[in-house]
This record gives structure tokens, C-alpha cells and sequence, in this order.
């Protein structure tokens, strides 16, 4: 069965109303990254860190899925092909937006780690309300988030599953900036993988050099009208192929 593997970034969600550090001169909801998503100043900013994670959740409560989550979740369920749902991303909206099995590389806002980097450490789903991080008896505690300076363990399985895949699968890169986490060089240079490879981006320079250096086809768009103008029933394979 045929393998539509979608690597996501914040490019998708943006349209939902959450901002990205990238496009706004390095802050994010006007901190500076290094603040508020690194290990290096996680114990000298923790009250900050953690009220600013918890403001997070609250603005996540307000915003909904758009449209391109909800047609990765149609594909999800679509029968005769096989859907790998990756994202960067930290948000709840694919899930819902109906999306089973997503895989957040990065980590997931709704979760914070309660004793945090000891034997007790435990995975609690908030939704969108407070750490609890002003009770000692559960410190440290942190956003499920991973920070600059932190493993990523899911990296491991992303590059497997880059790995697996076949030139007869699609690899679909919408709204990534290829800076964190590089998918179309890793599946061209590490991988071998020939496939087809849609980039899908507003920023046109980007497009440009990735069709030109890694021949993807390019859409430069945002995510919301590629999987408006895209027919992706031609990958589906049929019960008589």
C-alpha cells in the first residue's frame, strides 16, 4: 500500500491564529525563544517559563482547526493508502480536527512533566489549564515541550520512517521552514528517497531553492489552498492494482 507521508510545520497552524517565533523577528508572543525554550534557562526563567506555557494553552483553547487539518484528517481515514502524520508542531488542532495516531516530534502544549527529570516524573494532560507548576511538591515542573538544549526523542522515529519509504510513496512538507527539522534534505540526502516530494510554502525564495536544489514540486501557497486545490485520490491505490 502507498505511503502519504505529511511533515507539518508551523506554516499549518498559522492559519488557525497561532504565531510562530519566525515571523516575528525571533519572539515568540513577544519573548525571545531563549527565554522561554531553553534547557540553558529553564531554572532561572521557571516562573516565567511556566506562566508563559500556561498563557499558551489558554490562547489554544480559543482558536479551532482550519481547513488543512481537517483535510489531513479526511486523509487519515481515507481507505487504500497508508497516511504518516508528523508535525513540528505543539498544538491540539489535528487531533481535533479528527486526526488519529499524530505524531508530535516536538513535543505537546496540553501536557506538562510533573517532577521533571526525576525518577518520579509523570506525563499529566492538562487541556488547557495550569501547570500547577506554584506547588512545590511537584517540582520541577515543565511544559511537555522540547526545548533547545533537550533530546528529542522522536527525531529517531522520523528519520526511520524518512528511511522507509519507498520512490513509489509521497512525502508531503507543508509549512516548514527546513531550519529545525530539515525533512526534505534528510529524505533526498540521507534517506535516497526519489520519490515525489511536495513543498508547500509561502515563501516563494524557499520554493524556489528547494525545487531547484532537491527537485520537489514547489506550491507556493499556504496550506490551507494546497489541500483545497489538491487531488490526492490519484495516490490511492485501488482494490484491482
Amino acid at each position: 500500500m502507498r505511503k502519504i507521508m505529511i511533515c507539518s510545520g508551523a506554516g499549518l497552524s498559522a492559519e488557525s491564529g497561532i504565531s510562530t517565533f519566525r515571523d516575528t523577528g525571533g519572539l515568540w508572543e513577544n519573548h525571545k525563544i531563549e527565554e522561554v525554550c531553553d534547557m540553558s534557562t529553564f531554572e532561572a526563567n521557571y516562573i516565567k517559563v511556566n506562566e508563559f506555557y500556561d498563557a499558551r494553552r489558554k490562547q489554544l483553547s480559543t482558536v479551532e482547526p482550519n481547513s488543512a487539518h481537517l483535510k489531513i484528517a479526511e486523509l487519515c481515514a481515507m481507505d487504500g493508502v497508508e497516511l504518516l502524520n508528523y508535525t513540528t508542531n505543539v498544538d491540539d488542532l489535528l487531533e481535533r480536527a479528527g486526526c488519529k495516531n499524530v505524531r508530535h516530534i516536538h513535543g505537546y502544549l496540553p501536557e506538562v512533566i510533573h517532577k521533571y527529570g526525576t525518577d518520579e516524573a509523570t506525563i499529566i494532560d492538562v487541556k488547557y489549564g495550569t501547570s500547577q507548576f506554584e506547588d512545590l511538591s511537584l517540582y520541577p515542573v515543565k511544559p511537555n515541550v522540547v526545548f533547545f538544549g533537550e533530546m528529542a526523542p522522536m527525531y529517531e522515529e522520523l528519520y526511520s520512517r524518512l528511511g522507509d519509504l519507498t520512490n513509489n510513496d509521497v512525502l508531503v512538507v507543508v509549512g516548514s521552514s527546513e531550519q529545525v527539522v530539515p525533512f526534505v534534505i534528510h529524505a533526498r540526502g540521507m534517506c535516497g528517497f526519489y520519490g515525489t516530494i511536495h513543498f508547500v510554502n509561502k515563501d516563494e525564495r524557499l520554493c524556489r531553492d528547494m525545487e531547484e536544489m532537491y527537485a520537489t514540486q514547489s506550491f507556493n501557497m499556504s496550506a490551507t489552498e494546497y489541500f483545497k486545490r489538491t487531488n490526492f485520490d490519484v495516490y490511492v491505490e485501488k482494490e484491482d492494482e
